[in-house]
């Protein structure tokens, strides 16, 4: 974890207030797919806290982090322009584990839960990304999803597959169902069903936390969760945990 100084590249609009946001920066350091960092987004402490953003890419000194304009802090960033210099923490958390075997694994992505399955959606070479929308406008215009192994879930039916993304990924397994580990981030109702799905199933599943944090390194403990381990903070033990490790009915 280092505190970093960060120039902004390049900010733009990819999707209705959502917004890919390229860093430069100095000695990063080595990360995985699902770990975070904690992003000042001005030079003063207003607002106080910093806000966590999932990494989404990083190489030849460049962060890349895709976000959601949700309130104060994110819209002061999404103003900020070229040049602008920001302070990052991180990075932070522990990320998703590489898969057990070497079978095709299917990522799930919905609401702001599509940064760390893009990063990994890279990284992995067998690999099967749904990604859960409410309409065909809500897709960010990224150039990494445009592969044949991207599959849409739209609720109104606007492209791609009809539906919940949870409905998407039974359509999937239904019919390949030799796929192995399940990964997913996004809203709590989305990941409670993909841990039941993967239950019934018998098949590793990791999920992405997304929590409200205070300090993003385990010191506040204002983002714990209960798991059979007894509580653990989001931002230090996760956000990636295996799915049957979570008391998913305390939540």
């Amino acid at each position: 974890m280092k505190d970093i100084s960060a120039t902004i590249m390049e900010q733009n609009p990819v999707a209705p207030g959502t917004f890919l946001l390229d860093l430069q920066v100095e000695d990063f350091g080595p990360w995985r797919p699902g770990q975070f960092v904690m992003l000042r987004v001005g030079p003063s402490d207003d607002p106080f806290l910093r806000r966590p953003l999932a990494v989404m890419g990083c190489a030849r000194g460049l962060l890349r982090l895709l976000y959601q304009v949700r309130g104060r802090g994110t819209a002061m960033l999404s103003h900020l322009p070229v040049g602008a210099v920001l302070s990052v923490l991180g990075p932070l958390g522990h990320g998703f584990d590489d898969p057990p075997d070497g079978r095709e694994a299917v990522l799930v992505a919905g609401g702001t839960g599509l940064p760390p399955l893009v990063a990994l959606f890279g990284r992995l070479k067998q690999s099967h990304l749904i990604i859960g929308v409410k309409s065909a406008d809500c897709i960010p215009q990224l150039g990494e999803l445009n592969a044949s192994s991207v599959v849409y879930a739209t609720e109104d039916g606007s492209r791609g597959f009809h539906g919940l993304a949870t409905e998407a990924l039974e359509e999937r397994l239904a019919r390949f169902p030799d796929c192995g580990t399940i990964y997913a981030c996004g809203p709590l109702p989305m990941l409670k069903r993909i841990a039941a799905i993967a239950f019934e199933r018998g098949s590793a599943c990791q999920v992405c936390l997304e929590e409200r944090m205070g300090c993003g390194f385990g010191v506040c403990s204002g983002c714990v969760v209960p798991t059979r381990d007894g509580n653990r903070r989001v931002c230090r033990e996760g956000p990636a945990f295996n799915a049957s490790d979570i008391l998913w009915k305390e939540l």
